[in-house]
């Protein structure tokens, strides 16, 4: 009876130390060129191309609980950004930083294309949108615009041109004092700061 006992204790060990040990792998979404963290994504973590497990990020961080030792990829999708792929091997990767680079929309011309940001994209929209007096389709690309970091300092100008049309004249000042701020020295910005004195 004791051999019995004996060789099942050590048959449960050897079991025990064939199961792999789990582990939680975490980690942060960056967008580097805006200086912030995601608030929306999708994240995967992905073994062999088949997802393993799947979350919603609101707040920048994901995290996934109960992962097996080996080689897996994390899948990251947000609004806006081109998806990004980190491999990642686990249990030595267990905190993972996933850098986001705005999507690059082509837009087509005379002689070709031209590639521009997302901020660009919105402002050109919002700019047509306001030649054909459609004030408030034009507040909204603006303001889409003016979401990304990386957006045109004219955005503000627009945004005040806007606001004198809608009748919101509280709002212009800030808008032009906002331009002033994040344009470059050129005669638009220098009459402002004139008539702003």
């Amino acid at each position: 009876m004791i051999r019995s006992a004996m060789d099942l204790v050590i048959s449960l060990l050897l079991v025990a130390a064939q199961i792999p040990s789990q582990s939680t792998v975490s980690g942060r979404i960056a967008v580097p060129s805006e200086g912030t963290f995601v608030s929306v994504a999708r994240v995967q973590l992905q073994r062999l191309g088949q997802t393993i497990q799947e979350q919603v990020s609101f707040d920048g961080t994901f995290q996934f609980r109960n992962v097996a030792p080996g080689p897996y990829a994390v899948v990251v999708q947000a609004p806006g950004y081109e998806i990004r792929t980190v491999s990642a091997d686990i249990p030595i990767d267990w905190e993972i930083l996933v850098e986001l680079q705005p999507i690059k929309r082509e837009v087509a011309g005379g002689s070709g294309s031209l590639t521009v940001s997302v901020a660009e994209y919105h402002y050109a929209r919002a700019v047509a949108q306001f030649e054909k007096a459609r004030f408030e389709d034009a507040r909204k690309l603006a303001h889409e615009a003016h979401e990304h970091r990386n957006h045109p300092a004219d955005v503000h100008l627009l945004l005040a041109k806007i606001y004198l049309q809608l009748g919101e004249e509280g709002s212009v000042i800030p808008q032009l004092r906002l331009y002033i701020a994040e344009s470059k020295p050129n005669p638009v910005r220098k009459r402002i700061e004139e008539l702003l004195r």
